[in-house]
């Protein structure tokens, strides 16, 4: 059976926390605006960029009429340089070639911006790496809805097709897909949180996803 993984990028096959928070605060402090904690980044993340900056600027006690600028701005800033501060979590790298080696297809799927998704993962694994990726793009709902994802599985039997992520809003994606959903332990949300989603499979290491999907 052809095989397929979607992956999420951040917090998943990325650790893009400290760019993320970094980009957010240069923006943030280019309006006056107080500086919003890494922590605190770490529970906005996961919904696309316009959730990210509404929850921040809520958080800083900012003006919601400025959130179209800032977000404007957060993107540029971002853009920018899109891999500042990011780097693979240990093991990802040897688990998405011991996968291609085995034959699986790999994808990514990210609520991130398609712009940046797209030259990321380009710089970090190079062009070849995935089959697919896809960023937010206009048009298309954000995760969990499942639109994206059965267009990226679209030809392959659901069977063998397994999205993996960090998030609850990940685990939703995979059920509403109804596909193999692997939650990773690495991430940006705790065990708990995961738990409450209910994975198929929760990932402590990259190596368990290989041994899950190959089983």
């Amino acid at each position: 059976m052809n095989k397929i993984c979607v992956f999420d990028l951040d917090g998943t096959l990325l650790n893009t926390l400290e760019s993320i928070a970094f980009f957010v605060n240069k923006a943030f402090e280019n309006r006056g605006l107080g500086n919003v904690p890494t922590d605190k980044i770490r529970q906005f993340v996961g919904h696309g960029a316009r959730n990210l900056i509404t929850q921040s600027l809520a958080y800083a006690g900012g003006d919601s009429a400025d959130l179209d600028d800032i977000l404007k701005e957060y993107i540029a800033l971002y853009n920018s340089d899109p891999t500042y501060l990011i780097e693979p979590y240990e093991g990802i790298c040897d688990m998405l070639e011991e996968l291609k080696q085995a034959g699986v297809t790999l994808a990514v799927l990210s609520n991130k911006p398609h712009s940046s998704t797209s030259e990321i993962v380009a710089k970090i694994f190079g062009a070849d790496c995935f089959y697919r990726c896809d960023g937010q793009r206009d048009g298309v709902p954000l995760k969990p809805d499942p639109t994206a994802t059965l267009s990226i599985t679209e030809g392959f039997d659901k069977k063998g097709c397994y999205y993996i992520g960090d998030s609850p809003g990940d685990i939703e994606t995979a059920h509403n897909a109804k596909i193999h959903s692997i939650a990773v332990t690495w991430g940006f949300r705790s065990a708990r949180e995961l738990e409450k989603a209910k994975p198929e499979f929760v990932a402590n290491k990259p190596q368990d996803i290989v041994e899950f999907v190959l089983r």
